[in-house]
């Protein structure tokens, strides 16, 4: 049950629908909240400075102090960013075309860049012999 509205998550499907803005609003909201939290993790990957006040009793009495506070940049939103919006220049897995002798083709997704000089024509046909198999 849906406590916001008091009913089920069948009734709410119905709504959706039945009123096209009521469906309409739903998706608004869920683009501004992805909206939001882009931004955010855009912050955090490139650092930012924001107002915050430090809280400390001196003498017996609360003092306030206002101040800037900087956030350094964090490599794992950076890392999260570049892998989403780049995916072909930054993710992990790499899709590399390989040939064997006869010219036969296979595309391996591999970790980063492999040597294939190590291996011989017959381990390169083992592979493309698994990869038909996999199709």
């Amino acid at each position: 049950m849906l406590i916001f509205f008091s009913v089920d998550e069948a009734t709410i499907n119905r709504w959706k629908l039945e009123h096209s803005d009521f469906y309409e609003s739903i998706k608004k909201g869920k683009m501004l909240a992805d909206a939001n939290v882009a931004e955010r993790l855009y912050k955090r990957a490139l650092g930012y400075e924001a107002p915050d006040v430090d809280i400390r009793v001196i003498n017996n009495q609360i003092v306030e102090t206002s101040l800037i506070k900087h956030y350094p940049p964090d490599p794992t939103s950076a890392i999260f960013w570049l892998k989403n919006r780049q995916p072909e220049k930054w993710r992990d897995k790499q899709v590399q075309e390989i040939s064997g002798v006869d010219g036969g083709a296979v595309q391996v997704a591999v970790k980063k860049e492999i040597d294939l000089s190590v291996y011989s024509d017959d381990e390169l046909r083992l592979l493309r012999e698994l990869k038909r198999k996999q199709a």
